[in-house]
C-alpha cells in the first residue's frame, strides 16, 4: 500500500511518502566488505534493498555492492550531492544545488527539474519520489513527484535565511529516509538537530548532539561575522561540523571521534527514547582521521574521500555490537 495525497490543483494522485518495505536487508559477505575496505568515497549509503552506494565526486562515478559481493557502475556527472538504489537509479544535486537530476543505470531517460530554493541535499523516497534541503527556505524539506515534475510537499517550519551584511550559515541538512520504518531522517550538519518525519509528513521526533568542535567554530563564527559587518559585506558560509549520518537499528549514528593508537572510534546514536550514550567501536587496523561513517549489516564502517597512502590507514570496518 503507498500512502497518497490528493492534489486539487493537478487533480490526480500523486505519492508522497511510500509504506515501509518489508524486506530485511542481507548482511554483507566477507567478499564485499573487502571491496568496500579498498573503495574512497566522498559519501557511502544503503539503499532500500540492502545494497551498499558509494559516490565518488572527483571520478562523478557511483558504485553499488550487493551483500554477495556483485558490483555495478555508473557515471553520475558533475553534482553537489548523490543518493543510488540499485532498482530505482541515481538521484543527484546540480553542481550549484539549483537543480534535482534522476536517471536509470541504463538508458537515456534523464528527469531535470529546477528547484525553487538551492539545495545541499537529496534522497530517494520512493521510486518516483525524492526528497530535498533548501538551504535558505522557510522549511526544511522538499518533497518531488519525478514523473510530474512537481513538488507536492514541504516538511519542517523554519526561519528564512535572508541575507545582511555580515556571515550568514545556510542549513546544511543531510537526508536519508528509511524505507522499513517509513521515516525521513534530516540532520542539520552544523547545530546537529535531527528531525524525523512520518509518511504524512510530521516532525514525529527531535533530538540533538552538539559537536565537541562547535564552540570553538562559534568563536571563529562570530569573529568572522563582525569583521564582515564592519566591512558591509554579505557571505554565506557553511561549516560540517557532523560530516554526515548512518542509519540503522532505527537509530541514526553519529561519528565523534577516533584514536588511531587504541584503534577505536567513538560513535552516538540519536532517535532513541533515552539520551545518547557514546558507542565505542574497536577496529583491527587504526582508523585514522576519517569522520565519515556508514552502516551495512552489523558493521560500521570509516571511509576516506581519497584513500591514504599509507597502507595500514585507509577505510577500516568495525563489529557495530548488539
Amino acid at each position: 500500500m503507498r500512502w497518497i495525497a490528493i492534489s486539487a490543483a493537478l487533480g490526480s494522485a500523486v505519492a508522497v511518502m511510500a509504506q515501509g518495505d518489508s524486506r530485511v536487508p542481507a548482511h554483507p559477505s566477507a567478499a564485499a566488505l573487502e571491496v568496500v575496505r579498498r573503495l574512497p568515497a566522498t559519501r557511502m549509503g544503503v539503499d532500500h534493498l540492502g545494497n551498499l552506494w558509494a559516490w565518488q565526486h572527483s571520478l562523478e562515478r557511483i558504485t553499488m555492492i550487493a551483500p554477495d559481493g556483485r558490483q555495478k557502475t555508473a557515471q553520475a556527472g558533475a553534482a553537489a550531492a548523490v543518493q543510488a538504489d540499485w532498482e530505482w537509479g541515481m538521484v543527484a544535486l546540480s553542481p550549484d544545488g539549483a537543480e534535482l537530476r534522476a536517471f536509470p543505470w541504463e538508458g537515456e531517460r534523464k528527469i531535470r527539474l529546477p528547484l525553487g530554493e538551492r539545495a545541499f541535499d537529496v534522497c530517494w523516497v520512493d521510486a518516483e519520489t525524492a526528497a530535498t534541503s533548501p538551504k535558505t527556505a522557510e522549511h526544511r524539506v522538499e518533497l518531488w513527484h519525478l514523473p510530474s515534475a512537481a513538488r507536492i510537499a514541504v516538511m519542517g517550519r523554519e526561519p528564512r535565511i535572508t541575507p545582511q551584511p555580515g556571515a550568514h550559515r545556510p542549513r546544511n541538512v543531510f537526508l536519508r529516509f528509511d524505507s522499513v520504518a517509513g521515516r525521513l531522517f534530516s540532520l542539520e550538519a552544523y547545530d546537529g538537530e535531527l528531525v524525523v518525519f512520518d509518511r504524512e509528513g510530521q516532525a514525529v521526533q527531535r533530538a540533538g548532539r552538539l559537536h565537541p568542535e562547535k564552540a570553538a567554530m562559534d568563536t571563529h563564527y562570530a569573529r568572522l561575522d563582525e569583521r564582515l559587518r564592519r566591512e558591509g559585506r554579505t557571505e554565506l558560509v557553511s561549516f560540517l561540523l557532523w560530516n554526515g549520518f548512518a542509519l540503522a537499528r532505527d537509530h541514526l549514528w553519529l561519528f565523534e571521534s577516533c584514536d588511531p593508537a587504541s584503534k577505536v572510534a567513538k560513535v552516538v546514536p540519536l532517535g532513541g527514547a533515552s539520551p545518547p550514550e557514546v558507542v565505542a567501536i574497536p577496529f583491527e587496523q587504526p582508523c585514522c582521521s576519517s569522520d565519515r561513517l556508514v552502516v551495512w549489516g552489523d558493521w560500521l564502517v570509516l571511509y576516506h574521500e581519497e584513500l591514504p597512502q599509507r597502507l595500514d590507514c585507509g577505510n577500516v570496518i568495525g563489529k557495530l555490537g548488539t
